[in-house]
């Protein structure tokens, strides 16, 4: 299973489940999209305040844009 546009992905076996807990008022769409073996979910913007839980509420990983520093330009 994994969570776009980041790609973090992870690996479940039979009986096993995720969910995505976020603020209802952070998420105006989502898209699921499956295929045999997979699944992808799509959310618009992720965030600090985007957590993938396990099914026992215990947090795995957080969706966060990555953090990309461009070096400055000198003339």
């Amino acid at each position: 299973m994994c969570f776009e546009p980041l790609g973090t992905s992870f690996t479940l076996f039979d009986g096993q489940s995720i969910y995505l807990r976020r603020p209802a008022d952070r998420l105006t769409s989502i898209e699921v999209v499956h295929w045999p073996n997979g699944v992808a979910v799509w959310v618009p913007h992720p965030g600090d305040d985007f957590a993938i839980v396990d099914s026992e509420g215990n947090e795995l990983d957080r969706l966060q844009p990555a953090q990309v520093s461009i070096p400055a330009k000198h003339p």
